[in-house]
């Protein structure tokens, strides 16, 4: 690659790959020369040229060589370039892909991953179902179905998922209607049995009797006691014979 750029006119002192700087102060001087224009080119994998490469002062394109398999890489990718500090005004974002390999792939993967991890970082809490693709969904939408050939592929892809999606809100909706008609089933059964025990209590309201107070009284053997808790013992008589009252 770099003797390719070099036979176009790019001094070899103006390329540079960041797996040949490994201390950190090597790093440094080198996003140092990046920002001051002497370095044009610079090669590097998202693991080394991910969160903490701060070249984007002079930066006019960004290429993707190959398709990672994290959105999450992508954006660290772009954001060494879309970023504040940058003086270009307009920057260029370029992805490779080579018609029939497995780019395919890696950019239907990318685009999946992004459409669901979109719909969630949303935060609507409102919505049932994760469908819809945005922004960065379609870009790798778009160039899933370049790397493949055959721009139906995407239509393709987008109507089995539709399919799919189909499907589910049918078995979501069967399954909606019999939870459904249980509980309609149990609210008819809970309703008798409620009205039972409603009748009961009536019933048994109807025959109850005031117990409280001076009105409690209870028969043992055929006699009936009242307050029996309320006997006491009195103080002894002079001629000391003991006196019970009852009360």
């Amino acid at each position: 690659m770099a003797q390719k750029l070099e036979r176009l006119g790019i001094p070899s002192n103006e390329i540079a790959f960041i797996q040949d700087y490994d201390s950190d102060a090597s790093k440094l001087a080198l996003f140092r020369d990046v920002r001051a224009g002497k370095v044009r080119v610079l090669f590097g994998s998202t693991q080394k040229m991910g969160s903490g490469t701060n070249v984007q002062e002079r930066l006019i394109a960004l290429h993707h060589l190959d398709a990672p398999w994290r959105p999450a890489d992508v954006e660290q990718r772009e954001g060494r370039i879309l970023r504040q500090g940058n003086k270009n005004s307009t920057v260029q974002i370029f992805r490779y892909v080579t018609e029939g390999s497995f780019d395919a792939y890696m950019w239907q993967t990318l685009e999946t991953k992004a459409k669901f991890i979109a719909q969630v970082m949303s935060g609507d809490m409102t919505i049932r179902r994760l469908e819809d693709l945005d922004s960065a969904a379609l870009t790798y939408a778009e160039v899933k179905a370049i790397a493949s050939g055959n721009p139906l592929v995407i239509e393709k892809a987008q109507v089995d998922a539709e399919l799919m999606r189909l499907t589910r809100l049918r078995s979501a909706h069967a399954e909606e209607q019999y939870r459904i008609r249980s509980n309609l089933r149990r609210s008819h059964e809970d309703a008798e049995a409620f009205t039972g025990r409603l009748t009961n209590l009536r019933q048994d309201i109807a025959v109850r009797q005031d117990t409280s107070g001076d009105k409690f009284s209870i028969e043992l053997d055929g006699q009936e006691t009242e307050q029996p808790w309320n006997r006491r013992r009195v103080d002894r008589s002079p001629c000391g014979e003991d006196q019970k009252s009852f009360r």
